[in-house]
């Protein structure tokens, strides 16, 4: 290339100070990436709709998408649970696996996405006050799930800088790989947080005015604890039937979006789903396919789900150690899902029947 032409990789940089000599220079140390991702996961911001430097107090807290007390302590020894969050920052240590990685209940499952005040406040009603699954608890629970997915892609976009410096010292081959890989990445996020973005606004309005009709739920209540917690949100690509419900590589309609949540609750575990009205119907057919699963099949078909698409996601030590080699192997297959070119996900990606982790069955349904 012409020294002074723009590099090949589209960062807009001119070739003689970008790629030309990336070959020789030395590789980048992956723990400085991910001081570079924890610093800005410190600094934090309040996802309160009312957020403000009048209303929000001066300290942003580590706020837990899965309460500590009464749903983390469920399923922790010792004061500990295995991450799935924790293991996929090992991946490139653990030579692309992601294996759960121990972690301290006071700072699983957390982010720095609310201050003090706003956090006790907001919360209150499910975690304090009435600990039972009404439309306004569910809407909550939503809402902090997708607090949470808004705050990682955020987080992960301005991490995206340092990422695009890892074809260090690699051959010009690999160099194209990683930022082929990256370039649709990006444009990824971009998408994720236009969408989340948007979704947001939604939320914050149905908060602000106290108006829930365009705010859906679906709960399912197991019969025992199951070892396993998980929050988050996610498109709803394909469902329990094996049918394509959205195509979220094309195109710049408005996507369905469901929140997730796993968590134990009153000595059960419930399962909670929630989602606002868009132009699509993909958030209540998917919702549709895990109502015709079998009763006794949904708890195991709800952990397949965590596993398939939620990062935040926690498990019982003991509980994970028991696990045949099969089954481990299965699972981390799953927590790769749709992390690089070979990990999409295909219309089988949440065939639940295979494998048997959980076989709570279901006492109860509630909906609105």
């Amino acid at each position: 290339m012409y020294p002074y032409a723009p590099c090949w990789c589209g960062s807009g940089t001119k070739w003689k100070w970008c790629h030309k000599d990336r070959s020789k220079q030395k590789p980048h140390a992956i723990g400085a990436l991910f001081a570079t991702v924890n610093e800005e996961l410190r600094s934090g911001y309040c996802s309160h709709p009312n957020a403000d430097t009048s209303t929000c107090s001066d300290r942003i807290i580590r706020a837990h998408t899965v309460q500590r007390n009464g749903g983390l302590s469920h399923i922790a020894e010792d004061g500990h649970v295995l991450s799935v969050r924790a293991g996929s920052q090992e991946m490139f240590k653990n030579h692309g696996v992601i294996t759960p990685t121990s972690v301290g209940i006071r700072s699983a499952t957390t982010f720095n996405g609310f201050c003090q005040t706003h956090d006790a406040a907001m919360f209150r009603p499910f975690e304090v006050e009435h600990r039972v699954l009404t439309r306004e608890n569910c809407f909550l629970l939503s809402f902090r799930a997708l607090a949470y997915e808004l705050y990682t892609k955020r987080i992960s976009f301005k991490s995206l800088s340092a990422q695009k410096n890892l074809d260090r010292g690699e051959s010009f081959e690999k160099q194209v790989a990683i930022q082929q890989y990256l370039h649709a990445y990006s444009h990824g996020l971009e998408r994720g947080l236009r969408d989340l973005t948007a979704w947001k606004e939604e939320y914050d309005r149905t908060y602000v005015t106290g108006d829930y009709s365009r705010y859906s739920f679906y709960a399912v209540a197991f019969s025992e604890t199951i070892p396993i917690v998980a929050c988050g949100a996610f498109h709803p690509e394909i469902d329990f039937d094996e049918r394509e419900l959205q195509i979220i590589s094309r195109g710049d309609a408005a996507f369905d979006h469901l929140t997730f949540s796993l968590f134990p609750l009153e000595g059960l575990s419930v399962a909670v789903f929630g989602w606002t009205a868009t132009g699509s119907d993909a958030a209540r057919q998917f919702i549709e396919s895990f109502k015709r699963i079998e009763n006794c099949q949904k708890a195991n078909a709800a952990v397949h789900l965590a596993f398939e698409q939620l990062e935040n996601t926690c498990l019982r030590p003991s509980w994970w150690g028991s696990l045949s080699g099969e089954q481990r192997a299965f699972a981390e297959r799953k927590f790769k899902s749709g992390i690089g070119p070979d990990n999409d996900r295909s219309i089988q990606s949440l065939r639940h029947s295979s494998q048997v982790f959980v076989s709570a069955a279901v006492v109860d349904t509630l909906e609105g």
